[in-house]
């Protein structure tokens, strides 16, 4: 087995995407190096939570050539595919756009001109309630019985509201 910097006289090659292998030089001098898949970023951590948005940070010690991150989300007991973020070129990011008061699973995936590494221990994070100070709209009842709940947005809220008639 070589390994890094172990040979004197190599030839480059190329595979071709049939699989095909095609030599380009004959013995020429080098050093032997390889390129893998990256590993799985570490120390995924998550911070400022809120109703719709949860920051991640992470680390990723290895030594090779990263091109970007991809962060993959959903929540954690939906049965959908995961939702991607790609092309991340920092150790940290603010996911936007999710849910109030949701369970999420998340992971992150280190990219390099290879393809994609295995994914990071995932994380579960559960988002922040909405502000409790919004203006509710359109609050409709039913022999006092509350039927649905609604904010500005048009976005429907769930809950127990204790309430007496007059």
């Amino acid at each position: 087995m070589v390994s890094e910097g172990d040979c004197q006289q190599c030839m480059r090659i190329f595979i071709t995407p049939r699989m095909k292998i095609v030599q380009i030089d004959n013995a020429i001098p080098c050093k032997a190096s390889f390129i893998a898949l990256p590993g799985p970023p570490t120390n995924v951590r998550v911070s400022e939570i809120t109703a719709a948005s949860v920051r991640l940070s992470w680390s990723y010690n290895e030594p090779e050539d990263l091109q970007y991150y991809v962060i993959q989300f959903k929540p954690k007991y939906a049965n959908q595919a995961f939702s991607e973020i790609s092309g991340i070129i920092t150790m940290y990011y603010s996911v936007r756009n999710l849910s109030p008061y949701t369970e999420y699973e998340m992971y992150v995936i280190a990219v390099n001109n290879i393809g994609r590494g295995p994914p990071s221990a995932p994380v579960v994070v559960t988002t922040g309630e909405t502000a409790v100070g919004e203006k509710f709209e359109n609050l409709k009842t039913k022999n006092l019985q509350l039927v649905a709940l609604c904010g500005k947005s048009g976005k429907k809220y769930g809950g127990i509201f204790i309430y007496r008639s007059a």
